[in-house]
């Protein structure tokens, strides 16, 4: 980094590999961090209110409160599988842009040393968040109620995400999950109202068996998309599918769904009935329901869908 208006700059060598504790604290003028950096000491940069960006590709590991009260720092960017302390980034209010190998609570990274008795702290208004290699799961709340974040990029090792980890991400406006994400449980993404898109990915595969099947999501929880009323259409359930639970689409402006199968799925189910019973697909009754409205028999309310059955491709 550079001096920024003429200010001093304290510099590290371009081939350090480290950083001791405290080694900048509380220093005022800009601070030049190599990318070299692999280990960063416990308050190496606390306080130091100069730094607005800093970019550590090559990271290995980061101790407690590195840059705690860096009040100035924009931009992060750790690298792949970095060990994290906890309170790295506490009172870091200007942070918008994190990409972190990172799936645990934020309340982790911005919440104060466990040295201060503080019961209440703010967590910055983050806007956009890509997940480094390193986690398989996004914790259970993560960014729920994260008003502020309008972009999330998954990485290539999370398989899961948690119940309620984006719930009210109210700005947040597409999701693309990649094929290594099997799994997104209940109420994940729920009154996330500007969410319009959402994008699956897939790709052929085999089974332990050695069957055809298709890598990709294979399960939905309950509420999934509980009142995203910014979702509207046709809403796709790819054919990576293998269960998905109760209302994921209540409160949602979705007018009909397409439901892609394989056809060795569908082998002796009545389609009317599909897909209550099948071989190996498992949908609650009321996947689709819209739990508001009932019929006159005190049933839920169905959106629409249709089937769309897949020839099972020839394994070579």
């Amino acid at each position: 980094m550079g001096s920024k208006d003429g200010a001093a700059v304290s510099s590290l060598k371009n081939d350090t590999l480290g950083v001791t504790d405290g080694a900048f604290q509380d220093v005022v003028t800009d601070v030049s961090i190599p990318e070299t950096i692999k280990y960063i000491g416990e308050s190496a940069f606390s306080g130091c209110t100069a730094i607005d960006e800093v970019s550590l590709p090559n990271l290995v590991k980061v101790d407690d409160g590195a840059f705690e009260n860096c009040i100035n720092l924009q931009r992060v960017l750790f690298g792949d599988n970095a060990e994290m302390g906890s309170h790295i980034f506490y009172n870091d209010l200007s942070l918008t842009n994190l990409s972190l190998p990172y799936g645990d609570k934020l309340s982790d990274l911005f919440s104060p040393s466990s040295d201060f008795s503080v019961d209440e702290y703010d967590i910055p208004e983050i806007e956009n968040y890509t997940f480094m290699d390193g986690p398989t799961e996004i914790a259970t709340s993560m960014f729920e109620n994260v008003t502020s974040l309008k972009t999330v990029e998954f990485n290539s090792t999370i398989t899961s995400i948690g119940s309620k980890a984006f719930r009210g991400c109210t700005s947040l406006t597409a999701v693309d999950f990649p094929v290594n994400i099997e799994q997104i449980k209940s109420l994940t993404f729920a009154e996330c109202t500007s969410l319009s898109s959402v994008t699956y990915n897939y790709e052929e595969g085999v089974t332990e068996g050695g069957s055809f099947t298709y890598v990709g999501l294979k399960k939905i929880g309950s509420f999934a998309f509980l009142n995203d009323t910014a979702l509207t259409g046709e809403f796709l359930i790819p054919r990576s599918m293998r269960s998905v639970s109760g209302g994921i689409l209540t409160g949602t402006g979705v007018t009909s769904i397409k439901i892609e199968v394989l056809d060795y799925y569908t082998v002796g189910v009545n389609m009317n009935q599909f897909p209550t019973e099948s071989n190996w697909m498992v949908f609650s009754k009321d996947w689709n329901s819209i739990i508001s409205d009932q019929d006159d028999y005190g049933n839920p309310i169905k959106i629409p869908y249709t089937i769309v059955v897949i020839d099972t491709p020839t394994l070579d």
